[in-house]
């Protein structure tokens, strides 16, 4: 990407200030990250009766909401539990149930929850990469802290050459962040809910 001008720097207003913001919002769609993660190479494949397409977890033709469901083609990548249909019958049954995203203890919550502080951890690294010792604060501003604030970096109409090239890369690192919290979504879930309930009930037996 190449660096980025002034114009192209958003601004976001806090306690009488404005400061250089990036949009971070995010929404984690089950049946995305199932059609992204889950290998549909995997023995459990099987063609839907109505509409002849493959796919672990098709619903059926209900006219609900999760009519024609399914994975369909190739992934984008096939991680070590990509074929674990196991976890990821429990996801695709998880999102179904309104209580798994509720707050703070529903199941897919506590993913949502867990990739979303991680991922601001690694915001706060990237900070510190770019700018070093420098006193910057980041924080999350709006809704569901959808935005990301920089602060410490003076007025944007102030910046040289150095500073637009040091924000540019900033926004690159934050994207590669995003870009990454569907796997940190999916991880948690299997290994902090999904796998810790498989444990809880082989404990119980």
């Amino acid at each position: 990407m190449s660096c980025m001008k002034k114009a192209d720097v958003e601004l976001r207003y806090d306690r009488g200030n404005y400061y250089p913001t990036i949009n971070v919002r995010h929404h984690f769609y089950v049946p995305d990250i199932i059609r992204k993660f889950a290998d549909v190479t995997a023995e459990s494949k099987h063609l839907c009766a109505t509409c002849g397409e493959s796919g672990h977890f098709h619903r059926g033709h209900t006219g609900g909401k999760r009519d024609h469901r399914f994975v369909s083609g190739g992934t984008h990548h096939v991680h070590e539990f990509g074929d674990d249909t196991a976890f990821w019958g429990w996801l695709d049954s998880m999102d179904d149930r309104t209580d798994s995203w509720d707050y703070p203890n529903g199941a897919l919550q506590v993913a949502d929850s867990i990739a979303r502080e991680i991922g601001w951890e690694d915001a706060h690294e990237a900070a510190y990469e770019v700018w070093g010792s420098k006193t910057v604060q980041i924080y999350g501003d709006g809704r569901s802290g959808g935005w990301l604030v920089v602060r410490g970096l003076g007025e944007v109409e102030d910046w040289d050459a150095i500073e637009l090239a040091r924000w540019t890369r900033f926004t690159n690192l934050i994207k590669d962040i995003l870009d990454g919290l569907d796997y940190s979504f999916a991880w948690h879930a299997k290994v902090n809910v999904h796998d810790n309930w498989l444990e809880q009930l082989q404990e119980a037996i």
